[in-house]
């Protein structure tokens, strides 16, 4: 199972093809430039106080900006394929349905571990990150590109669930769903509810965050790394094996 070079490259052709979907990545990438860089130092009475100088800041802003920026180009990886019929002429070729998950996943990856690597330049050319130490940032960072790989690994399994309600109706509904256990969990008083709620809160927004015996600035990057790993092989292995399973109308080949 790898990569399929074909697909890889269609599927990035796609996300730049969209003017919609471009001029939207285009305002993040201009918005995070202000905010790693043009406004790495701001003054406070005087003072000069940077916005992104500590771990829980870095962690904050990317749990945000990345979770938005994979909703945008996210969206539709695999179904739009599926909705048009295309994916029959796709499974037409010498490739395996695996190999066709692994290949949307990673051009999705491939654009937001460019984002990641874009604000990381902005913000070390800037010097908004001058009072971390570089292993501290150097930590973050992995966690945060491994973050990546799982927010896309997560929408590209939502996009391979065989139901008409989409990545943004199946996404409703999870939420829906762990709030009246959030509900149920406070009126219980059931501690292990609330930590079931946490725990799908992180699976379907993968951050970098708080974490049980979190370190510097309430960030575990090591923890969050370890976690949003394993969310990544969770998420790809059960779009793997949900696409592996659904019926089309033409001959499909690959096991």
């Amino acid at each position: 199972m790898r990569v399929n070079r074909a697909v890889y490259l269609n599927t990035l052709r796609w996300f730049l093809d969209s003017p919609a979907r471009l001029m939207a990545a285009g305002l993040m990438a201009f918005l995070a430039y202000l905010a790693v860089g043009g406004m790495a130092h701001i003054q406070i009475n005087g003072v000069a106080s940077g916005l992104f100088s500590t771990p829980g800041a870095l962690a904050g802003g990317g749990d945000k900006a990345l979770v938005l920026l994979a909703w945008i180009l996210g969206v539709g990886v695999i179904r739009r394929e599926v909705a048009s019929g295309a994916i029959q002429l796709v499974l037409l070729r010498p490739l395996t349905r695996a190999s066709y998950v692994l290949s949307k996943w990673a051009a999705l990856a491939t654009l937001m571990l460019a984002f990641l690597v874009f604000c990381y330049g902005v913000l070390l050319l800037r010097g908004g990150a001058s009072s971390m130490a570089p292993g501290d940032l150097g930590l973050l960072f992995g966690a945060q590109a491994v973050q990546t790989l799982a927010l896309a690994a997560v929408l590209t399994c939502l996009s391979a669930v065989p139901f008409n309600l989409g990545e943004l109706g199946l996404l409703l509904l999870a939420v829906v769903g762990l709030l009246i256990t959030a509900h149920y969990a406070e009126s219980l008083d059931q501690a292990w509810m609330r930590s079931l709620v946490d725990f799908g809160y992180k699976v379907l927004f993968p951050r970098v965050g708080p974490f049980t015996g979190a370190g510097t600035d309430g960030v575990d990057s090591v923890a969050s790394l370890l976690f949003n790993a394993g969310v990544t092989m969770a998420a790809l292995g059960s779009g793997m094996a949900m696409l592996q399973r659904r019926e089309f109308t033409y001959a499909e080949t690959g096991p």
